[in-house]
């Protein structure tokens, strides 16, 4: 009986080794600024990226990681890509979209509170027109909050850089 339990606890513990291999990631792309806040971009990840030299916003998957060279193989594009060659990375910010649909929301009942004021008659307690305002200006508010959509990280000789690095 004992060596049946050595064998599971040996077999267990050899499958979550090769589980955690497959699950965490061994190489990262790092997006430093020498600050804490570091950026962590991992194989099968997809990015966006420009180019130096090129206005173009490219969107890819990352394949392969070689720290030695310090390339980055995309898989869609077929070619390696040097480090030093990028110029901005782009990422979405995941506070947006609901932000904007909840002033979407917002504004929405404001305005249909106001478009159905003559139907309450003399029952009604708010004035339509400072609904309606409201409403437009959540609405517009909505509409402004596009601009932070996007977050940039450039990459600057001096004040920033990406590197690869395998942390095995």
């Amino acid at each position: 009986m004992p060596c049946v339990a050595i064998c599971f606890y040996v077999f267990f513990h050899v499958t979550v080794a090769k589980a955690q291999e497959k699950l965490l990631p061994q190489k990262y792309i790092v997006l430093d600024r020498y600050s804490p806040k570091r950026i962590y971009i991992t194989e099968g990840q997809a990015i966006r990226f420009s180019l130096k030299g090129d206005k173009a916003i490219f969107n890819d998957h990352i394949e392969t990681l070689n720290e030695i060279d310090s390339t980055i193989f995309l898989a869609g594009a077929k070619i390696n890509v040097h480090t030093r060659e990028f110029s901005t990375f782009y990422f979405d910010r995941t506070w947006v979209r609901p932000m904007q649909a909840g002033l979407g929301f917002i504004g929405g009942g404001f305005l249909l509170s106001a478009a159905v004021h003559p139907l309450m008659g003399n029952n009604a307690n708010y004035d339509p027109k400072e609904q309606a305002i409201i409403g437009a200006s959540a609405l517009a508010i909505g509409q402004v909050i596009r601009i932070f959509k996007v977050r940039k990280f450039k990459i600057k000789t001096n004040r920033s850089r990406a590197r690869i690095l395998n942390m095995k």
